[in-house]
């Protein structure tokens, strides 16, 4: 489906995380968004156990059929009817936002967006005063404020992640599936939606300003901070790990990926570091030019 963007599914790790994201896609029915689920399954006929097996079959499996039996919302390049120029918005306020979630303690009423980069990549990006997550896997789940994370047109993501969840609320949790775009179509869509209008102040819903505190790199940690819309540097990263490349008596060094700029990293992390020896360590990493063989 080349007018795709994204499909939007509940996402069944909690009870309260299901329900919540089921009614905002359930209010979509009856609008173009609305992908009514093509194999309903029949009420009552199926046991709590199978029933489980069927969410976590669902929750697990890189299978475009299992897709099919849940009902979702379809972003799509041809959607007339988007609100906002910095995106796709999630969010209490219906005025400005295009996909509105319940009005929680914790959520904005612009709460965040989904859009391209630079690079085409489709990205999800926090401008709330609580924060957002996004998961891979289960992994890098860090609230973070003004930031971003890419959820699709990545190599990283299509050949090593399976499940990516956004998170704007302990209960609004959407799963996000996304495909390959075209490039055309992503540079008219942001064309389109440049053409749009922005929202004065006092409409958007209650923001706040940049938190300008920076902290150390973290993989898979728990920390809150920003970053500037323009290039990311990894003063303020989330790095994803995916395998540990070597171990020594000293330090690992595993594969990690960038969620906000898609760089590849080896990270060596380093232990028993009283006794390390600092002075040879900074000079093998002068002579380190270059670190390849990530992908096998």
């Amino acid at each position: 489906m080349a007018d795709l963007i994204a499909r939007l599914f509940p996402w069944y790790d909690n009870e309260h995380g299901a329900r919540r994201a089921e009614q905002v896609i359930q209010g979509a029915r009856g609008t173009p968004r609305f992908f009514e689920a093509k194999n309903q399954p029949e009420p009552e006929e199926c046991s709590s156990r199978e029933t489980t097996a069927s969410l976590e079959d669902y929750q697990t499996r890189d299978d475009s059929n299992s897709f099919n039996e849940i009902d979702s919302i379809a972003l799509t390049f041809s959607d007339p009817t988007f609100k906002n120029s910095q995106g796709i918005m999630f969010g209490w306020n219906s005025d400005a936002c295009d996909i509105v979630v319940p009005h929680l303690k914790g959520i904005s009423g612009e709460h965040c967006y989904i859009t391209f980069d630079h690079k085409r990549r489709l990205i999800v990006e926090d401008k709330s005063r609580n924060g957002t997550i996004v998961t891979y896997d289960n992994l890098g789940g860090i609230n973070k404020k003004k930031f971003r994370w890419i959820v699709g047109g990545d190599c990283f993501l299509h050949r090593f992640v399976k499940v990516i969840v956004i998170q704007i609320h302990v209960e609004v949790k959407f799963r996000i599936v996304v495909p390959e775009h075209d490039p055309d179509r992503v540079d008219d869509f942001l064309a389109r939606l440049r053409e749009l209008p922005g929202l004065p102040f006092g409409r958007a819903g209650i923001q706040d300003g940049p938190n300008i505190m920076a902290n150390r790199d973290l993989v898979s940690g728990a920390a809150s901070s920003s970053l500037p819309v323009g290039p990311v540097t990894t003063m303020d990263s989330i790095l994803v790990r995916r395998k540990v490349l070597a171990r020594g008596a000293s330090a690992h060094v595993s594969h990690v990926w960038d969620v906000s700029n898609g760089a590849q990293y080896a990270s060596k992390v380093f232990v028993n570091t009283a006794k390390f020896n600092w002075r040879g360590e900074i000079e093998r990493m002068r002579r380190l030019s270059h670190v390849s063989g990530f992908g096998v």
